[in-house]
């Protein structure tokens, strides 16, 4: 390795790159870059002012900002019942001037972050929204801050190769800026919020909502418990009142999305557990029943249960016969088997039909032929 790296102003050979350039800095200066340049990915960000090109935007703007003085409004955000844009506190007057919509807002204070987060599920479910994590903790050695945003706020951007078409309710995103926010401060265990409750620019839909924890919980305990699928979406949709949720709009193909977490689950589901989701499920069925061809039904399936039960159980037992005369640390082969099958004897080969006559020919057929004794 020793000599890779030769400067071309005095012929001085060097094993290391940095020892080159560092000979360079003290004896040729000016010629750095031309003699030996860093090794930088190639620059797609030139100043339209000086020429300098940089490797990334951000090193572009602070170029810009500390040598020509430019400055960036980098939270603009736009107005969704205009074409104006500028920054949040600018927007918030520009709705009250301009739109008559008065700006609501609320301070509030908790025990504890655990008390916040149930009222702030509580007023999700009475507003008919949902806030969404706008960005990472703030910590300091003072307090901790979360930041939560309307989750219907911000601009749709499409991903992928645009084949597929957008969903048929649309993107939740407004394509615009949604005011209402939730600003949480844990200070020595208690919760500080400021909560601004105004929602601009969309309607409260229902198909725009996000299941919750405890609803994808629940219908995955269902999946996992192996309840059918129209069983479970009847017995959501047979539960909805006149005030619907999210969770009455659920189709076979949010069960396949829950599904894929529901095999996870189902292996940590005990016996007792399934036969009370079954139970439940059931109990919905027979409650639903409002007619005598519904009751009829019902019956007749469950008269063919007990019959498969009942094989079901006689099957267990003759397994469990089966290790107690075939132990598992006794070894035998299906060659044994075999040969052991060979041989029976001929009238013990005879398939029995169930009809009576074809039975007594049967039976006659395979009767053991007596030889007649010579004298």
């Amino acid at each position: 390795m020793e000599g890779n790296f030769l400067c071309l102003e005095c012929s001085k050979p060097y094993s290391f790159r940095r020892n080159l350039r560092a000979h360079i800095i003290k004896h040729h200066p000016s010629k750095l870059e031309e003699l030996a340049p860093t090794l930088r990915t190639a620059g797609k960000f030139p100043c339209d002012d000086c020429g300098k090109i940089f490797s990334k935007q951000h090193l572009l703007r602070a170029h810009e900002r500390t040598e020509h003085g430019k400055s960036y409004n980098c939270n603009v955000k736009k107005c969704p019942l205009c074409d104006f844009s500028s920054k949040k506190p600018e927007l918030l007057k520009h709705f009250e001037n301009f739109h008559d919509i008065c700006i609501i807002t609320e301070d509030l204070q908790f025990p504890s972050f655990q008390e916040f987060l149930a009222w702030k599920k509580n007023i999700e479910t009475e507003g008919k929204c949902t806030f969404s994590v706008e960005r990472g903790v703030q910590k300091t050695n003072v307090n901790t801050k979360h930041f939560f945003v309307c989750h219907r706020s911000g601009v749709y951007t499409p991903q992928g190769s645009g084949i597929r078409q957008i969903k048929q309710q649309g993107s939740k995103k407004i394509n615009g800026f949604c005011p209402a926010s939730i600003t949480a401060i844990e200070t020595d265990g208690k919760c500080c919020v400021h909560y601004l409750k105004t929602h601009v620019g969309h309607e409260n839909e229902i198909e725009h909502w996000f299941l919750s924890k405890e609803e994808r919980k629940y219908i995955a305990s269902k999946i996992a418990a192996d309840i059918p699928f129209e069983i479970i979406l009847s017995e959501i949709r047979g539960s909805a009142a006149a005030d619907q949720s999210r969770m009455h709009l659920v189709t076979r193909h949010d069960l396949h999305n829950i599904g894929k977490s529901a095999l996870t689950t189902s292996k940590t589901l005990t016996l007792m557990e399934k036969i009370q989701i079954l139970k439940e499920s059931v109990l919905f069925m027979l409650d639903s029943i409002k007619t005598d061809d519904e009751y009829n039904a019902i019956k007749e399936l469950f008269d063919t249960m007990q019959p498969t039960l009942d094989a079901a159980r006689n099957q267990n037992e003759n397994f469990s016969e089966f290790e107690i005369a075939f132990p598992s640390n006794i070894n035998f082969t299906p060659k044994d088997i075999t040969e052991k099958n060979k041989r029976i004897d001929e009238h013990q080969r005879c398939l029995f039909s169930t009809k009576e006559e074809e039975r007594k020919k049967q039976e006659n057929f395979c009767k053991p032929i007596k030889k007649e004794s010579v004298t």
